[in-house]
């Protein structure tokens, strides 16, 4: 039985989400987002949607000016 959790399939058909969860657990939010972006770019989502999901908004956690992107 499978569940519904989240994940992306791999370059051979299998389900995988510990680059998805791992950012995320580790409260790594830039690596989390770009992780999230990559997802999307693969989903075929245009990079102009992907600008729209990703923007900043009032709250949103600042950039970490010594986090590499």
């Amino acid at each position: 039985m499978s569940g519904n959790e989240f994940f992306y399939i791999d370059a051979d058909g299998k389900k995988q989400d510990a680059a998805l969860h791992e950012p995320i657990l580790a409260g790594d939010h830039p690596a989390a987002t770009e992780v999230g972006k990559e997802v999307a770019r693969r989903l075929g989502i245009s990079e102009d949607m992907i600008l729209k999901l990703y923007a900043p908004y009032d709250g949103s956690p600042e950039p970490d000016p010594d986090q590499k992107k």
